[in-house]
């Protein structure tokens, strides 16, 4: 992951994946980290933990909405 900009943009698919209440937006979201993880998986998750979402880490955001679906 290079470039500031393209950790905002992350940081708010995390954001929209939060909000979010159709299953169709959510898997479409949880998609783009789930190629990542695969691409990357450590700076995926260390991403993910650097931040938070209504005062939950960025990781427990992703993991809770995947599980839902």
């Amino acid at each position: 992951m290079n470039g500031s900009a393209d950790l905002e943009i992350l940081k708010l698919v995390c954001n929209k994946i939060m909000k979010s209440r159709l299953a169709s937006v959510i898997q479409g979201l949880v998609l783009v980290f789930a190629r990542m993880i695969i691409i990357n998986a450590q700076d995926t998750v260390n991403f993910l933990t650097t931040f938070s979402v209504d005062n939950r880490m960025g990781l427990k955001v992703l993991i809770d909405k995947w599980l839902l679906l």
